[in-house]
């Protein structure tokens, strides 16, 4: 849905849409934005286009397990906040950008090799991969280290 694809930058302009999401899909468009929202150019005429028949849901236990997955994405919304992309490939590009950035030239270097495997790790493994690479090469791999990563990947 659009009103979370969108890049946010807030955690409260995120909580807000998420919000909007669950009511949207029961018929209730007050909480929705019009940039993805048609409902409030043609009230009259509105169909949801993924929706059984057009219509809005109407089951009440799907509406609360719907508000408690909502609420469980509220709780998380620091973590969503500008991740870039929902697509898989472009959040690994995104990750590889950030450690051999374009406008440096690491192509006929040594360097690029290691910092894509950092990128690889990073996206298999997690922000704990250099601990766990600390650990194999005998390594300590330091206590603010270790709280650090598991802080970011919570």
């Amino acid at each position: 849905m659009y009103a979370i694809s969108s890049k946010q930058s807030k955690e409260d302009e995120l909580c807000e849409r998420l919000d909007s999401i669950v009511p949207h899909l029961f018929g209730d468009h007050s909480g929705c934005s019009g940039d993805w929202c048609t409902y409030s150019k043609q009230p009259e005429t509105y169909r949801y286009k993924h929706l059984p028949k057009g219509e809005p849901l109407s089951n009440e236990n799907l509406r609360k397990h719907l508000e408690t997955v909502t609420e469980n994405y509220k709780k998380r919304s620091s973590q969503l906040v500008d991740l870039g992309s929902t697509q898989s490939n472009e959040n690994f590009n995104n990750i590889v950008a950030s450690k051999a950035p374009k406008n440096r030239s690491y192509g006929g270097t040594s360097s690029l090799k290691a910092r894509v495997s950092a990128a690889v790790l990073q996206k298999n493994e997690g922000y704990t991969w250099v601990n766990k690479v600390n650990k194999k090469a005998l390594l300590s791999p330091g206590t603010i280290s270790v709280r650090v990563g598991q802080r970011i990947d919570r």
